[in-house]
């Protein structure tokens, strides 16, 4: 029966290790199938006044793939120090607060997508402004905020295991 306790965890950990693996392949591949719509929405738009606007779509969806790539990068990180079971560690306190870092990147990515994607007049003229506000803004923010509490709770874990290691 305590055998079955100690594999529970470890299978779980080897589950979202894979979730997350398919994730990894799944947007690396979203990060260059963004960059090539945007270079071919780029080169389709000829010399019309809306090649500006289409830049910085193609721009804000590429950044905006490339910082789910390092998420999931520095994740998949993370759950392979698990998986050798050190994850309090200074690295794994480091990698979760750069999650948190680019978490907090997406917002303006976010943002300036939605403006660019709407037009500025279409958002200030109408009640997307609120949603804007409240999808871009708050959402991330929280969550960059809540990952940034779990980075503390891991360098409290970190150092109880620094002390346990000293007590023996």
């Amino acid at each position: 029966m305590k055998e079955n306790k100690k594999k529970e965890p470890s299978s779980y950990v080897g589950a979202f290790s894979l979730m997350v693996d398919i994730i990894w392949i799944i947007v690396v591949v979203g990060l260059v199938l963004t960059l090539v719509i945007g270079f071919v929405m780029i080169a389709q738009s000829g010399e019309d006044k809306s090649i500006m606007s289409r830049i910085g779509i193609s721009l804000s969806g590429f950044l905006n793939s490339a910082v789910f790539v390092l998420i999931i990068f520095y994740l998949r990180k993370i759950l392979r120090s698990i998986k050798a079971k050190s994850p309090f560690e200074t690295a794994n306190v480091q990698r979760i607060k750069k999650i948190a870092y680019a978490v907090f990147v997406l917002i303006p990515i976010d943002i300036l997508g939605k403006i660019l994607i709407q037009g500025f007049d279409a958002i200030f003229s109408s009640g997307y402004f609120i949603g804007l506000i409240w999808d871009g803004l708050f959402k991330l923010l929280l969550i960059g905020l809540g990952i940034l509490v779990i980075a503390k709770v891991f360098k409290s874990g970190l150092e109880l295991q620094q002390e346990k290691n000293l007590t023996i």
